[in-house]
């Protein structure tokens, strides 16, 4: 999940490693060259990919000549010799939490409450993708590529859209939910309307889902739908 749905992040505060062992969905993609940039530097691998992936060994060299690279950037650790050094760092700002859920081909397990009067529920159509709520669908090159290999749903009030899940990408059958609802609206089970009717749609065609949960709220929700924990793991900041 891309990080536009709540606006809460939580802190890292576990002694442990906090090593990402999987490769997500936007990593995977990013090393076939399909999203994001790769940048390959001797002993060390990484991937940017709305988040920077850091693979291999550390490079000094790298990270003196290339702050760009690190500093700001929301960095995620694939190997322990790459944790050891950024942990290091002094300028190291913030360590926050995530949770990766397994990536899911099923229907939604959640039993779900009636929409709000005046909401109506719509699996993602041109006129939504053409005005890209909260940028959902924008990787995307035509609403045709969307409908092909993407999935996704809007709650309307009205004229306007208030809450929508949508694929943010596609890497072959599989796809990256992102989950997002106007401030004003939230609390009222929009979002689990949109999950819900997307989740299902891309259970009818076959396509493997992604969660990436920023936060608590993120992933109780997936564990509502029926996605189950993977691991925890951390993302890192720095900051001069």
């Amino acid at each position: 999940m891309i990080d536009r749905n709540y606006g809460l992040v939580e802190k890292w505060e576990k002694k442990e490693s906090g090593v990402l062992h999987e490769e997500t969905l936007l990593m995977r993609a990013c090393k076939a060259g399909a999203y994001g940039h790769k940048i390959q530097y001797e002993s060390c691998e990484i991937y940017q990919a709305h988040f920077t992936y850091l693979c291999g060994r550390p490079n000094v060299d790298l990270y003196r000549k290339r702050p760009d690279l690190f500093i700001g950037k929301l960095l995620i650790c694939l190997s322990p010799e790459w944790e050891d050094f950024i942990r290091a760092q002094p300028v190291l700002d913030s360590i926050l939490l995530r949770r990766l859920m397994k990536p899911m081909c099923k229907a939604s397990s959640k039993t779900l409450h009636a929409l709000p009067t005046g909401c109506r529920l719509y699996l993602f159509d041109e006129d939504a993708f053409r005005v890209h709520p909260y940028g959902h669908g924008a990787v995307y090159s035509s609403f045709e590529a969307f409908a092909k290999h993407g999935s996704g749903a809007v709650v309307r009030y009205g004229d306007k859209i208030i809450s929508s899940a949508s694929s943010h990408l596609t890497f072959e059958n599989e796809v990256e939910l992102d989950v997002t609802t106007d401030a004003e609206y939230r609390g009222k089970g929009l979002a689990d309307h949109c999950v819900a009717a997307m989740i299902n749609d891309c259970a009818k065609r076959g396509l493997i889902v992604h969660w990436d949960a920023k936060n608590t709220p993120s992933m109780n929700m997936a564990l509502s739908h029926g996605f189950v924990l993977q691991q925890e793991y951390a993302v890192y900041i720095l900051k001069l």
